[in-house]
């Protein structure tokens, strides 16, 4: 009875303990970021795997503490599958700002639209989708399941620098 209840025990931990991530759908505005540190789009993959083989065996406890924080970031982008994926920010329409990962083919939707030629006209992008929240500490990142809604409409783009 009691080794029915240690692993009945062990098995609700488990999977309790499962990543259970849902997907949830985001709405918001494509904005521009004019200097933008986190984007590595146009790295070549032997610079990348070069990085990713570093960082995986970086042992961490031997860095000073101001450094540690980029490579845990860069880690847990590595472990999101995130880390050589292209994103676009996005202004929600609650003002909340994030990061939207996607893999290149949907990245080619947004890879030539310039903020400058958006202000002149007038537009702005209006996206919506269904996305898995990867969020790192203060950073509100999601990756991009499915595109749902890519619309050019009036309206003001944001470029910040």
């Amino acid at each position: 009875m009691t080794r029915y209840l240690y692993l009945s025990l062990l098995v609700t931990l488990l999977l309790y303990s499962c990543n259970t991530t849902k997907n949830i759908r985001i709405e918001g505005n494509l904005y521009f970021q004019m200097v933008d540190f986190y984007n590595f789009n146009n790295v070549a993959d032997s610079i990348f795997e070069k990085l990713e083989n570093q960082v995986i065996n970086m042992d961490f406890d031997t860095i000073p503490e101001k450094e540690r924080e980029s490579f845990e970031l860069i880690r847990y982008a590595i472990d999101q599958e995130v880390f050589r994926l292209p994103y676009i920010r996005v202004q929600l329409t609650n003002n909340e700002n994030i990061m939207l990962y996607m893999d290149r083919e949907s990245y080619k939707r947004f890879d030539t639209i310039k903020c400058f030629n958006l202000k002149k006209e007038g537009k702005k992008i209006h996206l919506s989708g269904i996305v898995k929240d990867i969020s790192f500490k203060d950073i509100i990142a999601y990756k991009l399941v499915t595109l749902k809604q890519f619309d050019k409409i009036e309206g003001e783009t944001e470029c910040r620098k």
